[in-house]
């Protein structure tokens, strides 16, 4: 099968993490959260992977190239934003059979092969796949019936609008007869047109509730969770480096002197003072540096940051070469 992963996102809600980045490359665990994006492809079998750019689309050309695993890359630039549903448009021709629409923004270790099993098995021109999400606020909400059949849609309701507690994960398995009601070169979205306009049609149009892990990292406070979340084990993957005890990743030398109540990641090139703790949760980023007694709690770090002697770093997001002082 053919994937398209939509990779242009600006990101401006996760600034200043995104000040100098596109957001499928800000760092989950130390790799960007476009790479899992990736292997969870690789991992389902396909072979030819489309990924639509916009905001520097420079950067994410050279983190990747033309080739990751068993998958050939191929990168389209957008010159002027066309929106989810214009901007896969644009690739028509060479969608000519089944395939898959994914982010490259979000966390995610769904079953692909499902997705596509139930897609195939409703005769769908279109299959969303859904989760069940606490607060709906921010997504778009999907009303099906006992067979999955889409009835309704409602894009980022309030409280008194909400009817469903299923989401839009921006994750669709798609027929190329869909793509003919976008008109080229022109601004149009998934969830906001094309789907309403296929639903109005009669046309089928299902949706699923997708087993797996899903986090949108729109957020930093979703942003801190998804690191916590892989690092507690809540998906397939693992944190990159080696699991030196139950829970402890390290990927560069095994420090000494420092408390560890893991799950806990350290990068490469980091230099822990003794008497540094590491609590509930940590990931330090590649040359984290801390001073005696310094303590990091719930907490990401980004490259290069540094604490000073009993700096205290706790339920936050660090970012590169950011210094926290003494105390």
């Amino acid at each position: 099968m053919i994937a398209v992963i939509m990779a242009g996102g600006e990101g401006s809600r996760l600034r200043p993490l995104t000040c100098d980045r596109p957001k499928p490359l800000v760092e989950i665990c130390n790799r960007p959260v476009l790479a899992y994006i990736l292997d969870l492809l690789a991992e389902h079998g396909f072979r030819e992977v489309f990924l639509t750019l916009g905001y520097r689309p420079d950067k994410i050309q050279r983190t990747f190239g033309d080739r990751y695993r068993n998958l050939n890359l191929h990168y389209v630039v957008e010159e002027t934003p066309l929106g989810t549903a214009g901007g896969v448009a644009a690739l028509r021709e060479r969608l000519d059979q089944t395939f898959l629409v994914i982010s490259g923004d979000a966390l995610t270790d769904i079953h692909l092969g499902d997705l596509l099993r139930f897609h195939r098995e409703a005769g769908a021109v279109g299959t969303l796949a859904l989760k069940r999400v606490e607060s709906p606020l921010e997504y778009g909400v999907v009303m099906t019936d006992r067979r999955g059949r889409i009835r309704r849609f409602l894009e980022k309701p309030g409280w008194g609008e909400v009817f469903s507690d299923t989401v839009n994960t921006g994750i669709y398995v798609l027929e190329p007869a869909v793509l003919a009601g976008v008109p080229s070169g022109r601004m149009c979205d998934f969830s906001q047109h094309l789907f309403p306009a296929l639903l109005e049609a009669g046309a089928p149009l299902y949706a699923t509730v997708a087993d797996g892990y899903w986090c949108d990292i729109g957020e930093t406070d979703t942003y801190l969770q998804a690191n916590l979340d892989l690092l507690g084990g809540r998906l397939a993957f693992k944190p990159p480096g080696i699991e030196v005890v139950q829970g402890v990743w390290v990927e560069g030398e095994v420090p000494h002197g420092i408390t560890v109540d893991g799950p806990a990641l350290i990068g490469p090139g980091c230099r822990l003072a003794p008497s540094t703790s590491l609590e509930a949760g940590v990931v330090l980023g590649p040359g984290t540096v801390t001073g005696p007694g310094s303590i990091i709690r719930r907490a990401v770090t980004g490259a290069g940051v540094s604490l000073g002697p009993e700096a205290a770093l706790v339920g936050a997001v660090a970012c590169e070469s950011a210094r926290l002082e003494e105390r």
